[in-house]
């Protein structure tokens, strides 16, 4: 086995055991966002930042090891991991594909897990929202005659009636 497709697998496989990482932060991000605990959510956003900046460091080491391998395999220095595994020796075709599977497998839990996340956290800054706005109006009613005679109910804005000041 060439040494540049072992470190591949080395930094594959943590790279994926930081996407976990990652995942579980989002999990309990979300329970977080539902128990309404934000100084857990702020503690949780640090710590996605940390993690963040390993997968950015993460990445770029995997696309150097990727690179090399590739080329020790007579592949072009930008090849993707699919054809590095069909011209990888049998030895290490069988870890290889795990690896990717397994990465493809948590990142899309983690892709799923942060778009519940933020609808999550746009749902409640709506209902936030529309409280506001409804505690405003209650707040800052202005009571006007109308056309009829009779009461309308104002609303915290400026609008005339009859088109008369």
């Amino acid at each position: 086995m060439a040494e540049s497709v072992a470190e591949l697998i080395t930094a594959l496989g943590d790279n994926r055991s930081t996407l976990e990482e990652f995942r579980q932060l989002l999990q309990e991000e979300q329970r977080c966002i539902v128990d309404l605990d934000l100084s857990g959510l702020s503690t949780n956003g640090e710590s996605k930042e940390k993690i963040l900046v390993q997968l950015q460091t993460l990445n770029g080491i995997c696309q150097e090891y990727l690179r090399r391998a590739g080329m020790e395999l007579g592949l072009a220095a930008d090849c993707s991991l699919t054809p590095l595994i069909a011209r990888a020796a049998p030895t290490v075709r069988d870890t290889l594909l795990k690896l990717q599977n397994s990465i493809f497998d948590v990142a899309g839990s983690v892709t799923r897990l942060n778009s519940v996340n933020r609808e999550l956290l746009q749902n409640s800054l709506s209902m936030t929202g529309r409280s506001m706005e409804f505690f405003l109006k209650l707040l800052h009613s202005t009571d006007t005659y109308g056309a009829s005679g009779q009461m309308a109910e104002g609303t915290a804005q400026v609008r005339i009636l009859r088109q008369e000041i």
